[in-house]
């Protein structure tokens, strides 16, 4: 075996790979949201798809982190909240192409209900002891997200809302 492979980054303290996974996610999600706004026919459609975007991308990997979590350690919260994260940003995104009032009223109680939860999940982690302050600033950063997630995903299925009453029932 070459030098090269055997060569092992030094280990970061906890916290420090979630928190630029977490940024990273977010900026892979903001690029998908931008790649998928393009079809959207008016702003209210184009802020819904890019939170669903950023939503969903975040929430996958994350899940999949949990799910490795359960494995390894046992139980995580997060395989289900994250589930359910996930499950809102495709609600969503469907609602957010001009879906039916129903698939947007769904959204409008979905999306930051399952948003909240996984703040919530952050937030058990922010009062669990632990010696790793990165860690804490992670669970933390997470809570402030998975919040601001919540109020904009209602923000703005209730923004698509609003249009959609706006046009002529069919």
């Amino acid at each position: 075996t070459s030098a090269f492979f055997c060569f092992r980054p030094p280990a970061m303290e906890p916290g420090a790979p979630a928190l630029l996974l977490l940024a990273g996610t977010a900026a892979v999600g903001v690029l998908a949201g931008l790649a998928a706004r393009s079809a959207a026919a008016d702003a209210a459609q184009r802020n819904a798809v890019m939170h669903a975007c950023v939503t969903f991308c975040v929430a996958v990997v994350f899940w999949a982190w949990a799910i490795k979590n359960c494995v390894k350690n046992g139980f995580d919260l997060g395989a289900l909240t994250f589930l359910l994260a996930i499950g809102g940003a495709v609600v969503e995104y469907m609602a957010s192409s001009g879906a039916r009032k129903a698939m947007v009223d769904r959204a409008m109680w979905m999306v930051p209900t399952f948003c909240a939860l996984v703040s919530v999940n952050y937030l058990i982690g922010v009062f669990l002891p632990t010696p790793h302050h990165l860690l804490t600033v992670y669970f933390s950063c997470g809570v402030v997200f998975w919040a601001a997630a919540a109020v904009l995903g209602f923000c703005a299925c209730r923004e698509v809302r609003s249009k959609q009453q706006l046009l002529p029932e069919e």
